[in-house]
């Protein structure tokens, strides 16, 4: 009697337990994919959309990095190729300066590689950003859509 009791009990605990559902494997997968292809944007390696979706651009993306590494490029990384991946891109944005920026006027958030950026002046409809010799600019600003909608 105290065995079923027991068991009884046991399997009460499991079904309680919380599991992690398919669509939260989906989830935690497809964010793990876009931050791989976010790094390899700052790195140099990819110009696509960074969606979390490892299609053949992706893929051929990573092992052009881990041909640069001197690693075997199977475009698949390992845990160990993903965190150094992740550390890499993480100095690039640093050595940029790259952060978030608030424009009241435009009434927006964007990052901007600010060690890139000498100077700033406001626009009617937010602000200009600008390189110290005017290679670089990066203009925000809120406008109103055309009549009619887009």
């Amino acid at each position: 009697m105290l065995y079923r009791f027991l068991l009884a009990i046991a399997m009460c605990l499991v079904s309680a337990a919380p599991t992690l559902a398919q669509g939260d494997v989906v989830d935690a997968q497809l964010r793990i994919n876009t931050a791989v292809q976010d790094a390899l944007v700052w790195t140099g390696h990819y110009d696509g959309l960074t969606d979390g979706s490892m299609g053949e651009r992706s893929i051929s993306a990573i092992a052009a990095y881990q041909r640069e590494q001197g690693w075997q490029a199977t475009g698949d990384l390992a845990p160990e190729q993903k965190f150094q991946l992740l550390q890499n891109a993480d100095l690039v944005r640093r050595r940029l300066g790259f952060r978030p920026v608030v424009d009241a006027k435009a009434r927006t958030t964007i990052g901007l590689p600010m060690a890139l950026l000498s100077g700033r002046q406001d626009t009617q409809r937010g602000s200009r950003y600008f390189s110290e010799g005017g290679d670089f600019e990066v203009v925000i600003g809120l406008f109103a859509p055309p009549e009619g909608g887009i």
